[in-house]
C-alpha cells in the first residue's frame, strides 16, 4: 500500500497524521468489502477506525472520495518470479494470487466484482492496481514462454488469466469456508497450471 504523504496538510490546513490516514483507509476498504459502497460513510469509518469524525471530514471531500482513495491504495502485491520457465512462473503467480485472495484486501476485489456493473468509478479506481496488473503479468509470462517455444502461440493471455484467477479465487474461498475440493497434501496450484497448459498446448499428459 502506498503510504500517505504526511507533508500534505488536511483541508483545514493542519499537518496530516499518517496513522489516521492509514486507519481510515483500511476501515473504508473493510466496510466496503463487507457491505458495499453504501456501508462506507464518514460516521461508519470514524467508528470503525476509532477516529474522531472531524478528522475524517477534514481529510476527504465526501465518503465517495474516501472510498475511491482507499481502493486506489489497496495492496495488490502479486509476486512474480522470473525463472526462465513459463510453467514455474505461472505456478508462482497463481500461488501468490491465492495468497492475495485470502489476505485482508482480498474481499475488496470480490465486492468490486459484485458491484462492477453499477460502480464504474470504483472499478476505474482499482483497475490499474488489480485487473491490469494481473493481465499484464500473465501476458508477459505467456509471451516469453511463446518466444522460448514452450507455449502454443495461439494461447490467449486473457483466457489464461481468467482460468487461473477464477480457479484460484474459488479454491481460496472454498478453503476459507472449509469446502475445499482438494485433499491434504494435494498441490492444487501445480495441477491447475498443468491442466491449463496441457489444454492450451493440446497435450494428453502432464509435462515432465
Amino acid at each position: 500500500m502506498r503510504p500517505p504523504d504526511s507533508s500534505t496538510p488536511e483541508r483545514g490546513g493542519r499537518r496530516r497524521d499518517p496513522d489516521i490516514d492509514r486507519r481510515c483507509l483500511s476501515s473504508a476498504r473493510l466496510l466496503y468489502a463487507e457491505g458495499g459502497s453504501a456501508a462506507v460513510t464518514f460516521e461508519a469509518v470514524s467508528r470503525h477506525a476509532g477516529v474522531g469524525k472531524p478528522a475524517v471530514y477534514r481529510r476527504w471531500e465526501s465518503a465517495r472520495h474516501l472510498l475511491v482513495t482507499a481502493l486506489e491504495q489497496a495492496d495488490f502485491d502479486i509476486q512474480l518470479h522470473q525463472t526462465g520457465d513459463a510453467r514455474s512462473e505461472l505456478i508462482a503467480f497463481t500461488s501468490s494470487l491465492m495468497d492475495y485472495f485470502t489476505s485482508a484486501d482480498g474481499p475488496v476485489v470480490l465486492r468490486l466484482m459484485i458491484e462492477l456493473h453499477q460502480q464504474s468509478e470504483l472499478h476505474q479506481a482499482i483497475r490499474h492496481v488489480a485487473a491490469e496488473k494481473t493481465l499484464q503479468a500473465v501476458a508477459k509470462i505467456i509471451e516469453q514462454g511463446i518466444a522460448r517455444g514452450e507455449i502454443d502461440p495461439s494461447l490467449s493471455p486473457t483466457m489464461v488469466t481468467g482460468l487461473l484467477s477464477g480457479a484460484a479465487l474459488y479454491e481460496a474461498l472454498a478453503r476459507r469456508d472449509g469446502l475445499s475440493i482438494s485433499t491434504p497434501g494435494d498441490d492444487y496450484v501445480v495441477k491447475l497450471v498443468d491442466l491449463v497448459l496441457r489444454g492450451a498446448n493440446g497435450e494428453d499428459s502432464p509435462p515432465a
